[in-house]
């Protein structure tokens, strides 16, 4: 199962492309990495979004997952993100130092 070793789970997804010729990235040394996510059943329809904090190591940090109203799916999808930038502000925010609240 992936939760129990999410090593062994990056390995198979690292080399897989999303579509638009992007691929998806482990994190680089003294970093972590927000995998983001929002979706909508329709254009605009009930959303969600969920979200992943993983370190180098690519232990998990954090998830995240919930609902977020009746919207599309872009607005889901930049939702989220805010919703990972306001974490780290909260709870990295002295990590960062000082330029994080210029977010």
């Amino acid at each position: 199962c992936w939760w129990v070793s999410p090593r062994l789970f990056d390995s198979h997804l690292a080399a897989l492309s999303h579509g638009a010729g992007v691929f998806r990235s482990l994190p680089t040394s003294n970093t972590m990495k927000f995998n983001v996510d929002g979706s909508s059943h329709g254009k605009p329809d009930p959303t969600g979004c969920g979200d992943v904090l993983r370190d180098v190591a690519s232990s998990v940090k954090d998830l995240f997952s919930g609902p977020l109203g009746s919207m599309c799916s872009n607005e889901a999808e930049l939702i989220d993100i805010k919703i990972a930038c306001n974490f780290m502000l909260i709870h990295m925010g002295p990590i960062f130092g000082a330029h994080c609240s210029r977010v």
